[in-house]
């Protein structure tokens, strides 16, 4: 059976069996049937904007490091894809969604082109169990202050800054949050994380598409002047990172996916164990020097 005709099958058994809610932990969730990948080589593409058609050095020797690890080919077939010289970073998503789901991926990880990571944070954000939507962090682009970019539940975030008086995306409350919240994975379940290094579940987007506006992809043929009704269809880009404003507060196009996910009870985590480097003029790194 192809991967298209084992995710479609999955994707029609969740829209038969959504039929309620539970509260937990004051969330109201929907109950979702997303079963675990069968267990074989996963299909992964690694998708990277790149404003202008550039990427940096530390982003490079990052993929060729993965690439030539043995263990890494034999568990994965990776793909890697670039959207170039597009300014407008949405479009440029979602674009890479799109050639993602024709190409029947498993997972999409974003990675952008200025993340310096190691093959333990790429594993760290693939193999998960079953969670859906799980992302690394890292520094703010913000010289004056060392903290991480990430929102986690309230509850959880309240209770931190009572313990160690410090907000978890600080060294000294980072330190406290994954010694007593991280579970098996290492993951926290979250409200909003960077997509600039996050792993998503290819029947994510499958299950989503219906529930969001889409329109007519502009990456065409110069050359081509008539395309037919079957393929305007197939050109679809779906608007999966819509910047949007969200309780007076102008949410990123990151931000607004995270909310979109757990508006349909797909739960977000927060993976500590990817705590990935910043590029810029001057890395930012995250120093986790607090004991």
């Amino acid at each position: 059976m192809s991967n298209n005709i084992w995710r479609t099958l999955t994707i029609q058994d969740i829209l038969n069996k959504i039929l309620h809610k539970e509260q937990k932990d004051g969330w109201m969730t929907w109950i979702s049937y997303f079963p675990p990948i069968p267990n074989r080589r996963m299909k992964i593409v690694i998708g990277t904007p790149a404003f202008g058609g550039l990427i940096h050095t530390e982003y490079f020797n990052s993929i060729l490091v993965l690439l030539a690890d043995k263990e890494i080919q034999k568990d994965y077939n990776i793909i890697i894809l670039t959207i170039k010289n597009d300014s407008f970073i949405i479009r440029a998503r979602q674009e890479i969604v799109k050639i993602a789901i024709n190409q029947h991926a498993d997972k999409l990880l974003f990675i952008d082109a200025d993340i310096k990571f190691t093959i333990d944070q790429f594993r760290s954000v693939v193999s998960c169990g079953t969670k859906l939507v799980v992302g690394g962090t890292f520094r703010k682009k913000i010289l004056q202050s060392s903290t991480l970019s990430y929102n986690i539940k309230t509850d959880i975030g309240s209770e931190i800054r009572r313990t160690c008086g410090s907000y978890s995306s600080t060294p000294k409350g980072w330190y406290f949050l994954k010694k007593n919240y991280a579970d098996e994975y290492g993951c926290i379940p979250a409200i909003h994380i960077p997509i600039g290094f996050t792993c998503i579940d290819c029947r994510v987007f499958d299950f989503l598409k219906s529930k969001i506006p889409y329109y007519v992809s502009d990456q065409r043929d110069p050359h081509k002047l008539y395309y037919s009704q079957h393929e305007m269809y197939d050109m679809r880009t779906y608007s999966f990172f819509n910047s949007s404003i969200k309780n007076h507060i102008l949410e990123t196009p990151d931000w607004a996916f995270c909310t979109l996910c757990r508006k349909y009870g797909i739960d977000v985590w927060l993976q500590t164990r990817a705590v990935c480097t910043h590029v810029g003029s001057v890395p930012l790194i995250f120093e986790e020097t607090f004991t």
